[in-house]
């Protein structure tokens, strides 16, 4: 807890579960391989890199209150029911397994989560839990919505997940 490991670029991926809650990894680059049930709470991951080369998917990794502003986490496995208070503005979650997030919380005040410029060409929603989020300006392309349907599919929201949130 608390590391500060800032530019860092380990090159071989983590293959034990990675616990590196409120770390600070901005602008690190990283693979977490297959590795189950990592956590990022709270953690520093700016501009960082955790995309998984050579085929790895981590699973059930958490990142509730992260700061992921601009991270690369193409092809990660991001279900979780712990994301309150994530940042994903400018992040790339293209092809990422967002089944069951889980972005609602019981106060109105602030959005639980924001994808304001989020990229996710490909990620898959289903199950998503997106009640309070804001998504301005989010890149939807071949996005599986919340409620299973494929964000282009012609419903008359432009391409996006925005009618087809479901009651989630």
């Amino acid at each position: 807890r608390f590391a500060d490991a800032t530019g860092a670029v380990f090159p071989v991926a983590f293959v034990s579960e990675v616990i590196a809650d409120d770390a600070t990894l901005a602008l690190a680059s990283f693979q977490l391989g297959n590795a189950p049930r990592n956590s990022f709470r709270r953690a520093d991951l700016r501009m960082a890199n955790l995309s998984p080369k050579g085929g790895g998917r981590p699973t059930n990794t958490t990142f509730a209150d992260a700061n992921l502003f601009r991270a690369n986490l193409t092809g990660n496995d991001c279900r979780s029911t712990d994301t309150a208070g994530c940042d994903f503005t400018r992040a790339s979650l293209r092809e990422a397994n967002l089944q069951r997030l889980r972005c609602a919380t019981p106060s109105q005040l602030a959005p639980s989560c924001d994808f304001t410029q989020a990229d996710l060409t490909g990620a898959d929603l289903t199950g998503a839990q997106l009640s309070s989020v804001v998504l301005e300006g989010t890149i939807w392309s071949n996005t599986t919505c919340p409620d299973g349907t494929n964000s282009d599919l012609p419903d008359g929201d432009g391409s996006t997940c925005l009618s087809n949130l479901g009651g989630t």
